[in-house]
This record gives structure tokens, sequence and C-alpha cells, in this order.
């Protein structure tokens, strides 16, 4: 019954594009920056500072039981591209600010909205069924982070540059903001912030 459904088909294909897009970028960054003169010491450190700020964005993720999935997976992933937007610009070693600006932004926007999409599958598909179904959609995710490490390298290997990698990871990145609207789970069943937020109105009407 879920694989008949708009909602599997938007969060399978939003796990595969996640997939792709972390893993295309997470595996070539530190490549990328030995390429623009940092040494391996230096982007190992903007990695790890990359991880830091990610666990510092799932500790603020509970909003999204306040504004709800969509709003919380939206902001995040626009304070993640904002980071890629940086990350793209950075060719040259004394720019040190726009690193860490990359790591601290990046970071955090992902690690906000990532919980906030798997919550989402529970919002849509709870019940006893849930294990294989989130089973199922985590392959789009794996699917996705085979593809990715695949495709920057090959796009490097092409053009000699990871210019036009980054690029598709952050327009990826706003087709996952698209998907998870479509997949709208604030319609199957509302997070308790908006709930009482919604009570109130009906009470005061």
């Amino acid at each position: 019954a879920a694989l008949r459904t708009r909602q599997f088909w938007a969060l399978f294909l939003l796990q595969l594009s996640v997939g792709i897009a972390l893993n295309t970028l997470w595996l070539h960054q530190i490549a990328h920056m030995v390429d623009v003169g940092y040494s391996q010491i230096v982007a190992v450190s903007i990695l790890g500072i990359t991880g830091c700020c990610s666990i510092v964005g799932h500790l603020c993720s509970s909003v999204s039981d306040r504004i709800g999935r969509e709003a919380t997976y939206t902001i995040g992933l626009l304070i993640a591209a904002v980071g890629i937007c940086i990350f793209i610009f950075l060719d040259d070693v004394n720019q040190s600010w726009m690193a860490y600006s990359y790591a601290i932004l990046y970071g955090f926007g992902w690690g906000l909205g990532t919980p906030a999409m798997f919550a989402s599958h529970g919002d849509i598909f709870s019940g006893k069924h849930f294990g294989v179904i989130n089973g199922i959609l985590l392959t789009g995710f794996g699917i996705g982070g085979f593809m990715g490490p695949f495709f920057g390298g090959w796009v490097f290997d092409t053009l000699g540059s990871y210019t036009i990698a980054f690029i598709s990871v952050l327009a990826i990145t706003f087709v996952c903001i698209i998907l998870m609207w479509l997949a709208a789970p604030s319609k199957i069943r509302l997070v308790p912030g908006l709930a009482k937020r919604r009570l109130s109105r009906l009470t005061t009407d």
C-alpha cells in the first residue's frame, strides 16, 4: 500500500537525492581543499568541524516538533545551501574564513534538517510495517550514496575541476526541499506545536 502513495516515492527520491548530495561533497571536499593549496591536516580539520556543527544541528532539530517537518527541513537546507555557495567559490588558500564558514553553515544546516526528514517517515508511515517501509526508503539513500562519489570523481576527471559537481550538489539541495514539501508529512500528522496552534484557533473562533 505504501508503494502506491505519492508520499512514499517523494521520500524515496528525497533519500536518493540526499545520498548523492551528501556523499559527493563529503567525499571530495578534502581533495578539493588540497588542490586549492590547504594542507591535508587543515582540510581534515574542516571536515571535523562540519561534523561537530552537524551535532549542534541535531540537538536543535526538536524545533520541528513546533514548526513542522517541512519548515525545519527547508530552513536547515537553505542554511546548508549558503555554505555550499561559499565552498564553490573557495579557490585560494588565503580564504580560510570561507572554509570555516562553509563548515559551520553546511554542517549545522544538514544537522538541523536531517532529523526532520527521518521524523517525517514516522509521521506518514507509522504502524506495524514501519520498519520495512523505512528500510526500503533508506535503500534510496544507499543508491544515492553509491552514485555520488563516482559522479564527483567523473566530473573532476573530465573537466579538471569540482565546480560543476558542487553546483550540482547545490541544485540537488533545492530539489530535496521540493521533495519534502511534496511528501507533506504535516498533511498526514500534525506535530504537537502545529496541532496546538490549530486547536487554539478553532477554540478562539
